[in-house]
């Protein structure tokens, strides 16, 4: 299987149970096959005051926060570390606010999961 069928069929998969709440802040709300890569689109309520304040005033370390959970989610479980290591595909995350806002982004791939894992 080529690598754009593989991400499609990951993709497809995934999208079946969609929108999916991931915690009181985050919702995943699409994932979609594109080449080699696997795009998850994630939308964060920043206006929750849990987090407004620390969104507001300290946004690189929350940036940093979510690229570590979101690539050791990925990098440690091991169908996601096949495709990674073994097959190049890459994850691409982005975030939006509950507006659809681009709020950032970033990609995991094979050289990420080599230095956590």
């Amino acid at each position: 299987m080529s690598s754009r069928e593989l991400t499609r069929s990951i993709a497809n998969e995934f999208a079946k149970n969609l929108p999916l709440q991931i915690d009181y802040l985050t919702q995943m709300t699409s994932i979609l096959g594109l080449g080699n890569s696997v795009l998850t689109r994630k939308q964060i309520n920043i206006k929750h005051k849990n987090i407004n304040s620390f969104w507001k005033t300290n946004k690189n370390e929350f940036i940093k926060a979510m690229y570590k959970i979101d690539s050791q989610n990925i990098c440690y479980e091991p169908i996601w570390q096949y495709f990674i290591i073994k097959r190049n595909i890459i994850a691409k995350f982005n975030y939006t606010d509950t507006d659809n806002k681009p709020l950032f982004n970033y990609t995991v791939e094979k050289f990420d999961c080599k230095k956590i894992i």
